[in-house]
């Protein structure tokens, strides 16, 4: 996995743990939203335990990669964070 994407990633879900956890889910709408704003990133979505898209939207596009990371917790999984990155910009 790229640096730079794995490096957002882990911190995006260490984030959206803790606001999961918490029932936080304006914070993670916001956290998103934020995500979504920066210059590389085509979309960000995070998904439940299930894989359905809770927080976010997939967008489509040209020249990009995808990543994915689960989103852990002390009971299993609560779902998964997935981000595209523009690679172009990268």
């Amino acid at each position: 996995m790229d640096s730079k994407a794995e490096s957002k990633l882990t911190s995006l879900v260490t984030i959206t743990s803790y606001y999961l956890q918490n029932f936080e889910t304006d914070l993670v709408h916001e956290m998103a939203a934020n995500v979504q704003a920066e210059e590389e990133v085509l979309y960000i979505v995070v998904k439940n335990s299930a894989g359905k898209v809770d927080y976010g939207e997939v967008a489509e596009g040209v020249n990009f990669r995808t990543f994915e990371k689960n989103i852990p917790s002390e009971d299993g999984d609560l779902g998964s964070i997935e981000i595209a990155l523009d690679t172009s910009r990268l």
